[in-house]
């Protein structure tokens, strides 16, 4: 949870601002390409991300005494994939939001009930029918079936490849609609 958030607020939370103090109109003017440009911003965002994961993951191994059934390299794989997509959504709705003001009523009201229709506080089977359909628009919820088949469960990559391609493509689309975007973008 705390990675969904942070991933989700530090880029788009960074974007906004750097909107509002014209540091990004200055960037534009300079000859780097907009995919240059944000590709390194999402690269500083994935190393922080990493970090963050890192620290997280360590805490609850040894603070919390987290037991992980399957691999841990293999749960590091997916928290990864979880920080990615986080980063990518942040960076799309950056560019949708024009102030710092949007951006904190808007963030709140994706991350929560992301959080509540992803299945991690609720089992599926107490949801809705409808619900079920609608926690799939969150990455959350691919990434918390996966971690809980590999961290209970004792599965491998292979057998949760599903939730991993559609974490890679809740990467992918979101960072290639901001590139898009970020072209029609106004300072």
């Amino acid at each position: 949870l705390i990675i969904f958030f942070i991933g989700l607020m530090a880029p788009a939370l960074n974007i906004v601002s750097e909107k509002e103090k014209n540091t990004l109109y200055r960037i534009s003017t300079t000859p780097a390409s907009s995919l240059t440009i944000f590709l390194g911003k999402f690269i500083l965002f994935i190393l922080f991300g990493f970090l963050e994961m890192m620290y997280t993951l360590f805490l609850a191994i040894f603070l919390y005494d987290l037991r992980i059934t399957g691999s841990i390299y293999a749960t590091i794989v997916i928290l990864f994939l979880l920080s990615c997509a986080a980063i990518s959504i942040g960076l799309f709705i950056s560019s949708r939001i024009k102030s710092m003001q949007q951006a904190l009523v808007m963030l709140p009201l994706i991350i929560i009930p992301s959080f509540l229709i992803s299945n991690s506080f609720f089992p599926p089977e107490v949801m809705p029918d409808f619900m079920l359909y609608v926690s799939k628009i969150t990455p959350m919820t691919f990434s918390n079936h996966a971690l809980n088949s590999i961290m209970i469960k004792g599965f491998s990559l292979h057998e949760i490849l599903p939730d991993i391609y559609v974490l890679i493509a809740f990467t992918l689309i979101p960072l290639i609609l901001f590139i898009w975007s970020y072209r029609r973008m106004k300072y």
